[in-house]
């Protein structure tokens, strides 16, 4: 090719080039006098079903917020923004929903870090006494003692003989990454009464919100003897379960962990068989104990009655618990007196579970 045609193309390249680079920086300059709407629409045209969906979320948890705060027969006023509601009064009752849902979503990571060193016993409380025992015997898959005595004792107090034929399938909702009750469930330890020792042997079902997070730490801590739990928040029991399969339930100290306590409680009841029980085993203000950090957004106490009150840590707004389930349960005695912090609450289902839109 000769010198002429390779000046003229090369002519023509440099041409092209430095128009290119011109139309470049025109783009640029006009991108950034656009940069905000330019990222706004890329955002929302790259995630639109993620926005949807977390406002529907945010919807569902409000109401959910609402119903669980709000039985039947309520002993006092319930926050809800409703229509006839001025700005103000809804605003602050939006604001309610907000904390408690962001307060619920802020202990996740304490949650898990709690129970992560707990499992590798890099916490100091678990290498002596009674928590070297419970960190111990929960590796091994085997129910918990104290626990395990409670609960067969309110058996035999409550079935008698029958035990046998009442008591197959038990539900340990809020489990955490072990469940209280061992892999399977029995009353085979010394000193248990005649009508359940030797004759439970129950099926245990473990559920919790958080896991697949703690499917995690068990891996990656190589512990594989236990029973997992499976994937189900307390407030959505009846969705994974069904209605009336299981024979017990209970939630050891977590029901005041949940986003929202008695729809919780309210749930592990729908899945109760009529004449099963469901039971709670707390710690006595605890939301208070902790100064409401994290999961501890709901104080838990007696009344002078003896009936179980559910107060917001925030809100102070209070709920009887006996009260909201009277029609459909009946209170079961259980020693209150274990601690001055715990207390071991059931009830007996005696009908089927009403939910505040289906009394009303």
């Amino acid at each position: 090719m000769d010198q002429g045609k390779l000046s003229n193309r090369s002519s023509r390249n440099n041409a092209s080039q430095s128009a290119s680079r011109s139309e470049s920086a025109a783009v640029s300059a006009s991108a950034r006098t656009s940069k905000k709407p330019v990222l706004f629409v890329a955002a929302v045209s790259k995630k639109p079903v993620l926005f949807v969906a977390a406002v529907v979320m945010i919807l569902l948890v409000s109401f959910q917020y609402h119903q669980c705060l709000c039985p039947s027969n309520p002993p006092a006023p319930c926050p809800a923004i409703k229509a006839g509601g001025s700005n103000e009064e809804n605003e602050a009752n939006k604001k309610i929903v907000i904390d408690a849902v962001k307060g619920w979503e802020d202990g996740i990571d304490f949650e898990v870090d709690h129970h992560t060193r707990w499992t590798k016993g890099e916490m100091d409380s678990t290498k002596k006494g009674w928590f070297k025992y419970e960190r111990e015997t929960k590796l091994k898959g085997l129910p918990i003692d104290i626990h395990q005595k409670n609960i067969c004792k309110l058996f035999h107090d409550t079935y008698g003989s029958d035990t046998v034929n009442k008591v197959k399938v038990l539900l340990d909702h809020g489990a955490g990454p072990f469940t209280n009750l061992g892999t399977r469930f029995n009353c085979d330890y010394e000193g248990a009464p005649s009508t359940v020792k030797g004759v439970v042997d129950g099926q245990v079902i473990a559920v919790d919100p958080l896991s697949p997070r703690y499917h995690e730490i068990l891996t990656n801590c190589r512990v594989f003897n236990t029973l997992r739990t499976g994937h189900c928040p307390s407030e959505e029991l009846s969705k994974c379960l069904g209605f009336d399969t299981v024979d017990f339930a209970i939630i050891i100290n977590a029901l005041d962990h949940s986003e929202s306590p008695l729809l919780a409680f309210l749930e592990s009841l729908r899945t109760v068989r009529v004449g099963g029980i469901s039971c709670v085993y707390t710690l006595i203000n605890e939301a208070t104990n902790m100064g409401g950090v994290g999961f501890h957004q709901w104080d838990f106490k007696l009344n002078a009655s003896g009936e179980w009150i559910i107060e917001n840590f925030k809100t102070k707004i209070q709920t009887n618990v006996d009260n909201a389930l009277s029609v459909f349960t009946q209170r079961l005695y259980t020693p209150l007196n274990y601690t001055t912090t715990q207390h071991f609450i059931c009830y007996q289902k005696t009908g089927e579970v009403l939910m505040q839109q289906e009394a009303s």
